[in-house]
């Protein structure tokens, strides 16, 4: 399934220390000079040059758990992967154990933005050292809603979770910066968008018109993870994280997790069924690997784990031929089996049965965006 992202908010350019912070960075990027930016105005018009370049050829994304993992790994990140969930019971989110985060996609309703008597939970700014980007650019809530997730994930230690230079060096330089700016130093990140479009799917034309402003639905990805003991909702439309309550001793912040998203869920019309839910947890080799180092290889639990390691590998072997195949661009092959069809006089028969085939896909659909 395709997000296709909804709006966006504003850059905050009446922060002087925000604004000099992202031209920096763009700088270190760029390596070009610094110029010489002696008034506000000035350095403002620049900032907007700058977002103005950077911000274009965005793409949307795919809420596919394969991309996820693998666009986590080029970004450097070790130690976690993304899963889907099909459900949200207790046995589901035991399979996955330890569980980080939870990326929830689903119709975005403008009507809910605008009322905040419509939303759960109470927008407030997280607890210290809490890392959150407002989006500032069109189709890249995915990459920040995974972005928001793994820079507050505790990193080092057993778990063997890192964030890479990438990410760790843009979480220090952000950490006194507000969401908008923090949000305006990912766009400004070449590195990150490049990662991000390397998933898009292959388009032959180049457009030198503004696209036609979309009427199908929109669909946006957040994410909800716990932080210093209670559950936060990051939402990149949004200026602050929002509080949902802190989570009852003795019990896994999943537990409230679910009846968050349920409620949230329960808000749609009961026909609604277009919701994708992911969970960001440790590496599942690693973690089947260290329970396996405590097991007695003539036991029946040894032979369990080291079929699910099997599994596992064979699961992301088949998740990198997966979108090695979506990478790749085959419009070159198209063309060419047109032609021999053509040649051979059965393209006009093709043509129609794959119309017939595209009808009740779309019918299938519901209306949502296919592939």
């Amino acid at each position: 399934m395709v997000a296709r992202s909804c709006g966006v908010g504003q850059p905050c350019w009446d922060s002087r220390r925000g604004a000099s912070c992202v031209l920096d960075i763009f700088i270190r990027e760029r390596g070009s000079e610094r110029p010489d930016l002696q008034h506000q105005d000035q350095r403002r018009v620049y900032i907007i040059v700058v977002h103005a370049n950077m911000s274009e050829g965005w793409s949307l994304t795919e809420s596919d758990p394969a991309i996820f993992s693998i666009l986590l790994n080029e970004l450097g990140v070790s130690g976690l992967q993304v899963d889907e969930l099909w459900s949200l019971d207790n046995e589901s989110l035991g399979q996955l154990k330890p569980v980080h985060a939870l990326i929830f996609l689903f119709k975005y309703v403008a009507s809910d933005r605008r009322d905040p008597n419509n939303q759960a939970g109470r927008p407030q700014p997280g607890p210290s050292g809490t890392w959150f980007a407002h989006q500032t650019i069109t189709n890249a809530c995915a990459t920040l809603a995974i972005l928001n997730a793994v820079m507050n994930v505790p990193t080092g230690g057993s778990s063997g979770i890192e964030l890479g230079p990438e990410l760790r060096q843009i979480k220090e330089f952000s950490v006194d910066l507000d969401s908008h700016m923090t949000g305006e130093l990912l766009t400004n990140s070449e590195r990150i968008r490049a990662v991000h479009n390397s998933f898009a799917r292959p388009d032959p034309f180049q457009r030198d018109e503004p696209k036609q402003i979309s009427h199908e639905d929109a669909y946006h990805f957040i994410t909800y993870l716990p932080i210093s003991g209670s559950l936060y909702e990051l939402d990149g439309l949004n200026a602050l994280p929002v509080f949902h309550g802190q989570i009852p001793d003795g019990q896994s912040w999943t537990n409230l997790a679910r009846e968050v998203i349920q409620a949230r869920i329960n808000t749609y019309s009961s026909t609604e069924v277009h919701f994708n839910l992911m969970a960001i947890c440790e590496d599942r080799v690693k973690v089947l690997e260290k329970r396996m180092e405590g097991l007695s290889k003539d036991s029946m639990g040894y032979e369990t784990v080291k079929a699910e390691i099997e599994a596992e590998e064979s699961k992301r072997t088949r998740w990198t031929e997966e979108v090695s195949i979506k990478r790749h661009n085959h419009i070159g092959l198209i063309h060419a089996l047109m032609v021999g069809l053509a040649r051979h006089g059965k393209l006009a028969d093709q043509v129609k049965i794959a119309k017939l085939k595209m009808v009740d896909r779309q019918n299938q659909a519901g209306g949502m965006e296919i592939d």
